[in-house]
């Protein structure tokens, strides 16, 4: 960084660079290690020294005089916490960690003046006090200052006015900012005391609410409470983000799931009646077969009854096989359009994971190799669950009749191309012969001997009507590896 320029390196929002390259006022830039990154040419004339000696350094070393400094911005860095730090030695300092120039959390405005000069303390203080005022009131985010317990706006910063509608503080202290209920059916009144208790005993609390503008327009909000100690006083601080866009977004997801599932189900019914007639006939006929056969039997002189009934034994399982093929058809035309909601995928699979596992005689080695900073995904969380088991049921049967030595699973759950979410479930069985790849998601297509053909088939209708895929990884080694994708939740 030049000696000459108070302006922030590049990486900065350009009109935060220019606001700070020409405040008036003594700031200092901090990043999430303390160091100083940039300072106005008023914070240099106040410590009386060079920008070298300042740019650069951690704020502990650029103020040696203060020895619990570290500890005190400590607590207001991780709490989030604005307002004066009070273990700053000769010079006061006050914090502003959400000023919503940066857009950037891991960054931090430091507001500085001297409490040795000649004004008594109280009058500097006030001073400090007037110039954080208007860093606040100027902030790009939409903050607002609660006094508990009235819970009475105090103060509002210029975009919060612009956010609900209203000229001036007096006409935003007089407005109703929320609809009488919540989502939830809660009295809005009780909720958001509720709400404000949590953060006065925590410190800070993060919710969506429902707020309501002058106009009576109702908009959905992330609201971020933070407790503020100042002196004697305790105030909570709110910045609010309006989400009604990613609410849109997520509004029109559903409203295409819906319309995909329902498309989806009126192609694979076309697709199936064909084939559903002709496999629901041969279990059909076997059962007349076998039936016809032992009432032949029955008929004779010399009836034999264990031949009796192992034809009688025959036609039970084609009937058991014809009312599976009937129910599995069922479970697919008949998916429920349940709501979705935002889940921890990660989480998710390896319960169901476990719970699968738990119920199986079969031994086999497994690993779960899961990505800890995935986001939550949106879905209908019986439907992938479904999906997910059945995957994880094939994968074993697999590997169960291979007979393999050291049959394994390894389930993977990471972060995938276009705002996707991706499990693999891999196994080490006798894999997917070449001819018959092409053919996995047909209708009644199976290479199982006692199966219907209609298992992967529901599967990829579920993660489907989700907003995801479901494919076959076509590798060449040993096993089967399967694919799945689910949209991540809109933030």
């Amino acid at each position: 960084m030049s000696s000459h320029s108070s302006a922030p390196s590049r990486g900065f929002p350009a009109d935060f660079q220019a606001w700070f390259e020409h405040a008036q006022d003594p700031f200092l830039l901090l990043d999430s290690d303390c160091v100083v990154l940039a300072a106005t040419e008023a914070a240099l004339r106040i410590v009386r020294t060079l920008r070298e000696e300042v740019v650069g350094k951690r704020i502990f070393d650029v103020f040696p005089d203060a020895p619990n400094l570290r500890a005190s911005l400590d607590r207001k860095r991780h709490s989030a916490e604005s307002g004066p730090m009070p273990d700053s030695g000769r010079y006061l300092l006050w914090i502003n960690p959400a000023d919503a120039r940066l857009r950037d959390p891991d960054h931090f405005i430091a507001v500085i003046d001297d409490s040795s000069q000649t004004q008594p303390g109280e009058h500097a203080l006030e001073e400090s006090e007037q110039k954080y005022r208007a860093l606040f009131e100027n902030s790009r985010e939409a903050l607002m200052v609660y006094s508990p317990p009235s819970r009475q706006v105090t103060s509002a910063s210029r975009i919060a006015l612009q956010m609900f509608g209203a000229n001036t503080l007096d006409a935003l202290s007089s407005l109703g900012l929320s609809p009488q209920f919540q989502p939830d059916g809660a009295l809005s009144a009780e909720k958001e005391k509720e709400m404000m208790d949590i953060a006065m005993r925590q410190g800070h609390h993060r919710f969506e609410w429902m707020h309501q503008r002058a106009d009576g327009t109702i908009f959905p909000a992330e609201v971020r409470l933070t407790r503020i100690e100042s002196a004697a006083q305790v105030f909570i601080q709110a910045s609010l983000r309006d989400i009604s866009a990613p609410k849109r977004m997520e509004q029109k997801f559903r409203d295409q799931a819906r319309k995909k599932h329902s498309l989806n189900r009126h192609q694979v019914a076309a697709r199936t009646a064909s084939l559903f007639a002709h496999e629901l006939n041969q279990p059909l006929m076997a059962i007349s077969s076998f039936s016809e056969t032992a009432l032949m039997m029955l008929h004779s002189l010399n009836p034999d009854r264990i031949r009796i009934g192992k034809a009688i034994e025959n036609g039970k399982r084609q009937a058991l096989r014809a009312g599976l093929a009937v129910q599995q058809l069922l479970d697919l035309l008949n998916m429920e359009e349940t709501g979705t909601e935002k889940f921890n995928l990660a989480q998710e699979v390896v319960n169901l994971f476990n719970f699968t596992r738990s119920g199986q005689e079969y031994q086999f080695h497994s690993e779960l190799r899961l990505a800890n900073d995935l986001p939550p995904v949106t879905a209908n969380r019986i439907q992938v669950h479904k999906a997910i088991q059945n995957l994880l049921n094939n994968s074993i049967e697999a590997m169960e009749a291979d007979g393999g030595l050291f049959p394994t699973i390894i389930v993977t759950v990471k972060a995938h191309e276009e705002g996707m979410a991706m499990i693999s479930i891999q196994d080490n069985g006798p894999g997917i012969p070449l001819e018959n790849r092409d053919h996995l998601f047909e209708p009644f297509f199976t290479t199982k001997a006692n199966g219907v053909g209609m298992g992967l088939v529901i599967s990829r209708s579920l993660i489907e009507v989700n907003g995801g895929f479901l494919w076959l990884d076509h590798q060449e080694n040993r096993g089967a590896t399967f694919h799945l994708t689910l949209p991540l939740a809109y933030e």
